[in-house]
């Protein structure tokens, strides 16, 4: 296993990079107004009338994407109103 050094400014750089990303995914979860927050799966089924373990197998088959927020495992799964709906009136034409 190689080591790499890095420069303060390299890392000044990823930290801001990091925090902003996470200051975009914050935002798209806490602005309830907006059709592109990440909702996670209780609210994402009760929006689309179904039960939580349809949204689970529609993840599980790749059919809606799943974001995850959180660290490692324990990240929990969040998804856009906006694209499955996308994908829901795609099938549908389709």
């Amino acid at each position: 296993m190689s080591a790499e050094i890095i420069t303060t400014d390299d890392f000044e750089k990823f930290q801001s990079e990091v925090l902003s990303r996470m200051d975009a995914l914050s935002k798209q979860i806490s602005d309830k107004s907006s059709p592109e927050r990440l909702t996670n799966k209780k609210e994402t089924a009760a929006h689309f009338g179904c039960s939580e373990s349809t949204i689970d197998n529609m993840r599980r088959k790749g059919i809606i994407n799943a974001y995850y927020v959180g660290i490692g495992e324990r990240g929990k799964p969040m998804f856009s109103i906006a694209e499955i709906t996308k994908v829901l009136k795609d099938s549908r034409n389709g």
